[in-house]
């Protein structure tokens, strides 16, 4: 759904759990400023009012703050170790799996499911349910951190 400033998807899924995407515009002169938040049941029985509120207050806090705050945590991510690859199509897989893990690190991040909510079709749910499988899933989700098992 939509309205002038923002749309959002709520999904519901198994079992009695439901997720919330919310995407609030700010337009600006020269350009437009976008916040995305992801809620859940588990954060409010009322996930869309907890996202809705979470966005406006992104944009009306400092966003300069916010920015550096962000860019400092993911530099200090980055700078903590480094793996060269000398194949650069895997090296590029390597890096983007490391974002991901990275981006699940975080607090409050949920863990890394095997698939995310965009491989549902036609509006159902993803397979699975958007659940967690503990079996070759996991590990594949998490193969390239392999080496520090």
């Amino acid at each position: 759904e939509h309205d002038d400033n923002s749309t959002w998807l709520v999904q519901d899924a198994w079992p009695d759990f439901q997720y919330v995407f919310y995407v609030r515009k700010k337009q600006f002169k020269d350009y437009a400023l976008l916040v995305i938040t992801a809620t859940t049941n588990k954060d409010s029985s009322n996930p869309l009012e907890t996202a809705k509120k979470r966005a406006g207050d992104a944009l009306d806090d400092n966003y300069d703050r916010q920015l550096a705050e962000h860019e400092k945590w993911w530099t200090d991510f980055w700078a903590k170790s480094s793996v060269t690859i000398p194949d650069t199509a895997i090296q590029r897989q390597y890096n983007l799996d490391q974002y991901f893990y990275g981006a699940a690190s975080r607090d409050g991040a949920p863990p890394i499911p095997l698939q995310g909510v965009w491989t549902a079709d036609a509006g159902t749910l993803p397979p699975w349910h958007g659940d967690y499988h503990h079996d070759l899933n996991t590990q594949l989700t998490y193969w390239a951190d392999l080496e520090s098992f």
